[in-house]
This record gives structure tokens, C-alpha cells and sequence, in this order.
């Protein structure tokens, strides 16, 4: 929690230095990096034939790409993974 203060009073120190633009920009990659370091539940690949869970296969819920195996992090696009209460589903 401390590092979110910080970054936050980093902003408001920069925020008269720079163009609205270039603030607005860089304050959403901030927010942006912050955003993907909250966990969230992968997504199970379904086979696009059969409608069936492939085995360990997941897409990631921020960049929508696949990946094989239970990570920590997407490493398509660094997004903090959640398997708590995790299950294949074989429906």
C-alpha cells in the first residue's frame, strides 16, 4: 500500500511540470501497471469444436490471449493470475 501512495504523490509533483497530454498518458500507464498487479481468475479455453475445456489451457481476462499451464502472471501482457477455488471445467 505504501508504493500506491508514493506513486501517487509522484503524480501530483509532476503534474504541473508536464502537458495535460503527456500527464493524462502517463498517469494511465500507471494506473495501468497498478490495475494488472490485482489478481484475477483466468478464463478456461474452451475447443472451439467440441465446447469442452482443453486441458490447462486459459486465456487471460485482460489481453485475451491463450496460455498453457497455471502462472503467476499472463505472460502475454503481465496480468496477475487468481487459481484460488480454480477447477477444470468439464462440462
Amino acid at each position: 500500500m505504501r508504493d500506491l501512495k508514493d506513486i501517487y504523490l509522484k503524480l501530483k509533483e509532476y503534474e504541473g511540470r508536464y502537458s495535460l497530454e503527456m500527464y493524462d498518458y502517463e498517469r494511465t500507464l500507471i494506473v495501468d501497471a497498478i490495475e494488472r498487479l490485482i489478481p484475477v481468475k483466468a478464463i478456461p479455453n474452451k475447443n472451439s469444436l467440441t465446447g469442452k475445456q482443453e486441458y490447462n489451457y486459459w486465456v487471460c481476462p485482460n489481453c485475451n490471449q491463450a496460455f498453457a499451464g497455471m502462472l503467476d502472471y499472463c505472460y502475454h501482457c503481465g496480468q496477475a493470475l487468481d487459481w484460488k477455488d480454480s477447477f477444470y471445467d468439464n462440462e
